[in-house]
């Protein structure tokens, strides 16, 4: 904690964080981003985090980069993928004919459920259909690896 402590007290205009939670448990994460959120307001500037703690960092984020294997799979505000980053659940009968024509960056079957993971245009759902906010966690996973068991 504290050489992120001395690191975020840097006035240097980028800061640079690689895992910097590593090894910090619950409490220490929450401070750690309260902390990071009263260091950019009281000196505005770009901080790039890289972490696998990807709901936890959610929440004092402006922008997502997500880069894999050294191929840069997205950039985007938080607020876009707020808005387009979605599950649709029912059974799947329903399910598939409003999928065909979306974004679908991952879907789950359990018998005839199914759940549809959409980055994209929102759609207003049927009877029957549920549509559901995506954490930024299982965004995560369906861009980088997809999420299927089919």
């Amino acid at each position: 904690m504290l050489t992120t402590i001395l690191t975020l007290a840097n006035q240097s205009k980028v800061v640079l964080l690689d895992e910097p939670t590593l090894g910090f448990d619950a409490i220490m994460r929450h401070q750690f981003n309260s902390l990071l959120l009263e260091s950019y307001q009281a000196n505005p500037r770009v901080i790039i985090v890289s972490t696998h703690l990807i709901d936890e960092i959610a929440k004092v984020i402006e922008r997502l980069i997500i880069i894999d294997k050294g191929n840069l799979l997205l950039e985007a505000g938080m607020e876009d993928i707020d808005e387009k980053a979605y599950t649709i659940s029912g059974h799947a009968k329903d399910v598939t004919p409003l999928i065909e024509n979306l974004n679908c960056i991952g879907k789950t079957t359990a018998g005839s459920v199914m759940a549809a993971h959409i980055y994209g245009e929102r759609i207003t759902p049927q009877e029957g259909i549920s549509i559901d906010r995506m954490s930024l966690q299982d965004f995560f996973i369906n861009i980088v690896g997809g999420n299927s068991n089919e």
